[in-house]
């Protein structure tokens, strides 16, 4: 039986991407928390403030 997980996207201006599959642990076993994330620009810049991302 197929399963549909929701997938999370966090954007931090145009510069950095981040991509998150989450669900219910019992149905998308063993892929839980899996993440996704790529940068194009420098990753210690003076302008750019902190990240959070919004997974869990």
């Amino acid at each position: 039986m197929p399963v549909i997980a929701p997938l999370q996207r966090a954007n931090h201006g145009s510069h950095f991407r981040a991509y998150g599959l989450r669900g219910v642990a019992a149905q998308i076993d063993p892929f839980l928390g899996v993440d996704h994330a790529w940068m194009s620009a420098p990753t210690l810049s003076n302008a750019s403030p902190a990240i959070t991302l919004p997974f869990c």
